[in-house]
């Protein structure tokens, strides 16, 4: 590997690196190991004895990359230094001060500085910056993070007269730009000289090397080798699916006859007089979040991401059982019922015979779609509002049942525990009086 300084504005973020290198080369725990062959750290609270052997097998070449702080950015004047990285804020002197660091024996470094895209209450056009204006540090790297003009020009005229430039026009934009012209300065490759050959640089890093590095900074490297994205993805949670209107008796017969059968396997499994039953295990805020994410079930594991591991011996796939088995019946159109209670057939008055454009002679006996509360509204004669008073009144009435149930378990649990600990108290005084 190219030999490399990674600064950092923290010594917490020194760490933060080493993880995003050992994710790069796919050997997570390596960062931790104090005698790393890769990578080490160099911060202001490292021990005197571990600075002076990161510097020593630094220098001889036992290791390539430091991730450090500005603690080592003054009075290190090694020539094997290729690369230097820059992650965090600062301002312009202290970053110009690491780009230093490397190149230092003739041979074309590079630098690589990791700025904000957008800044939250930063500066990010140009014309957010007033010309003429005194610019601050932050001011400064919000400049340097958009400005257009050569960086290298940039630096100088910071380095002189402390501020980022970011025109063209600029009177000591153009008195430098002309005098590096005079002096014969090679040409600059900085990103914004050289744009083009951006994309092709940070792709190729990944097969940099100490015999290849010189070709891929001058942009003259050639490879069959198809460079990989390393960066992890996203990965986005599976939203929660609301239940369609025409399902909704089915998912409600399906969430009962769930909990129900749940309760009886998990006294079958405990026993009915344990301490813990089994709304306890598997309530319904369980069964809602299975019945939201049906489609994204298809295994157990599947399953225990949703809800959770096992309280009991089988009961992931057990739930996973009845969750097929509701998803077949879906899929064939027939109702899930567990307890294979039959459904009531359906009103004539709303029945209606559809036939098929393909053939007439195939006729099929379908209930009438029409919307719930139009119909109801039909043979109750009621009203929107009556109707929507009704619903608010079932559905308090619905939580009033579940808050008492909720009670009454919490209540029964109470009993248990004050029977158990007067138990537990009756044998300890038992056992004292024995003695």
């Amino acid at each position: 590997m190219v030999p490399t300084l990674i600064y950092s504005g923290s010594r917490n973020r020194t760490l933060s690196v080493l993880h995003a290198i050992d994710l790069a080369r796919e050997v997570p725990g390596q960062s931790l190991k104090p005698k790393s062959s890769c990578a080490k750290r160099y911060h202001s609270c490292t021990a005197d004895g571990d600075k002076q052997d990161c510097i020593s097998d630094f220098a001889a070449g036992n290791f390539p990359l430091i991730s450090c702080t500005m603690a080592l950015g003054l009075g290190q004047n090694w020539k094997r230094v290729r690369m230097i990285m820059n992650t965090g804020r600062g301002d312009p002197t202290a970053i110009f001060q690491m780009v230093g660091r490397c190149g230092q024996d003739g041979r074309p470094g590079l630098a690589i500085l990791l700025v904000e895209k957008k800044r939250r209450g930063g500066k990010n056009q140009i014309s957010d910056f007033v010309q003429g204006c005194e610019q601050s540090n932050d001011d400064r790297m919000d400049a340097l993070a958009i400005t257009p003009v050569c960086l290298r020009i940039a630096f100088s005229i910071d380095n002189l007269h402390g501020y980022i430039h970011l025109s063209f026009d600029d009177p000591l934009y153009i008195q430098e730009a002309s005098r590096e012209k005079e002096l014969n300065f090679p040409a600059c490759c900085c990103s914004n000289c050289k744009e083009s050959a951006v994309d092709c640089l940070l792709s190729n890093l990944q097969f940099a090397s100490n015999s290849t590095f010189d070709d891929i900074v001058s942009d003259n490297f050639v490879t069959d080798l198809n460079p990989s994205d390393k960066r992890p993805t996203k990965r986005q949670n599976p939203r929660r699916q609301p239940v369609p209107d025409h399902l909704r008796e089915m998912v409600a017969d399906f969430k009962s006859n769930l909990l129900s059968d749940f309760n009886a396997f998990h006294a079958n499994q405990v026993g009915e007089g344990a301490t813990v039953q089994g709304p306890d295990v598997f309530g319904e805020e369980d069964a809602d979040v299975i019945i939201g994410h049906l489609k994204h079930i298809h295994s157990t594991k599947d399953l225990r991401k949703f809800i959770g591991g096992e309280c009991i011996a089988g009961q992931l796939a057990w739930l996973f059982d009845r969750i097929v088995l509701f998803k077949k019946n879906l899929e064939s159109g027939s109702q899930f019922n567990m307890q294979k209670q039959k459904r009531a057939a359906p009103d004539d008055a709303n029945d209606i015979a559809i036939t098929t454009t393909r053939s007439k002679r195939q006729k099929t006996t379908l209930p009438a779609r029409l919307p719930s509360t139009l119909t109801k509204a039909k043979e109750n004669n009621k009203t929107k509002k009556q109707l929507s008073a009704e619903k608010q009144a079932l559905s308090a009435q619905q939580k009033k049942e579940n808050h008492d149930r909720l009670n009454a378990i919490k209540e029964k649990r109470r009993i248990q525990v004050a029977e158990i600990i007067k138990e537990v108290h009756d044998n300890i005084a038992k056992s004292r009086t024995s003695n």
